[in-house]
């Protein structure tokens, strides 16, 4: 016998789903305004310019990373409108007998973990949008680009199907790890299982590595401006 609500059934649905379709918009969202911003600047010669303006380098890079980190997120609370906006429909036309079943679903209590989930997509496209910006910084060219980042997609998709796999779920070990805490963050608060303490470890490590990256990509930008400096001199 069943016993678990409606809620918690639509909740785990989504739980399982839900993950993998937000990553792969925010891949999407970050990975191309990522790599006009590093790699297209440098094809098209305007990279050089930014060099002579009276900035840092920590402020150069924080002023392309917070373009495509809104690009990014941007992506992500479209697609999350676009999916709200898909099942509502479907629930409200839907003349198929299946619909009984949840017609004392309650909307409301996904409230709650609908913006938690919100937080976590945004989070994460900050994540993504970073280490998207330090591959691309080591190409020359669009196409350089394109291709460096590729693997990158792989390695951001196959740890997002964590969310599909019943036997594994948040804890303290899983929380700090990249992509898959993001995503089985989201299961569990689809599915009402709401832990402050993890929720919390998963914001810090996501932040942490928002820091790690941006420090390595400002890092970057400093040896790149360097050699240009030493090349024009010359």
């Amino acid at each position: 016998v069943d016993v678990a609500g409606n809620e918690e059934i639509a909740g785990d649905f989504l739980g399982q789903v839900l993950p993998v379709i937000l990553m792969m918009g925010v891949l999407l969202g970050a990975i191309y305004p990522a790599i006009d911003s590093m790699a297209g600047e440098k094809e098209r010669g305007t990279l050089e310019t930014l060099f002579t303006l009276p900035i840092s380098n920590l402020e150069l890079v924080m002023g392309k990373y917070i373009a495509v980190s809104f690009c990014a997120i941007v992506t992500s609370i479209f697609n999350i409108i676009s999916i709200l906006l898909t099942l509502s429909y479907l629930l409200v036309s839907s003349q198929m007998s299946g619909v009984m079943l949840i017609e004392n679903f309650k909307f409301s209590q996904l409230v709650a973990p609908m913006l938690i989930t919100l937080i976590c997509v945004c989070l994460f496209a900050m994540v993504i949008a970073a280490v998207s910006m330090c591959v691309c910084s080591l190409a020359k060219s669009f196409k350089d680009a394109q291709n460096y980042i590729t693997p990158v997609m792989f390695l951001v998709l196959i740890p997002s199907y964590a969310s599909m796999i019943p036997n594994i779920n948040l804890d303290r070990t899983t929380s700090v790890i990249p992509v898959v805490n993001i995503s089985l963050l989201i299961k569990s608060v689809l599915s009402n299982n709401i832990n402050l303490g993890l929720i919390a470890l998963v914001f810090i490590s996501n932040f942490a590595f928002v820091i790690l990256s941006v420090f390595l990509l400002s890092r970057k930008r400093q040896r790149s401006n360097r050699f240009w400096f030493s090349d024009a001199s010359k």
